[in-house]
């Protein structure tokens, strides 16, 4: 899974790009190492308010067709 605010990619503990679930299911895949763009005074802030959002399962996405 790919944060594209931020241009960070999630990964597992495989070293595989997460997918939603695993994020979801475990936030501590979102570290303060991978927001090294964002200014070291907000940083733990950002991370923790990100791991809020994906636990609580509001950032879900779905696609419908016809």
């Amino acid at each position: 899974m790919y944060d594209p605010t931020y241009g960070v990619k999630f990964q597992n503990k495989d070293g595989q790009i997460a997918s939603y679930k695993d994020v979801r299911l475990d936030t501590s895949l979102i570290s303060q190492d991978l927001f090294q763009s964002v200014s070291r005074k907000i940083r733990r802030r950002v991370v923790e308010h990100i791991k809020g959002i994906y636990a609580t399962g509001y950032h879900h996405f779905y696609r419908f067709e016809n």
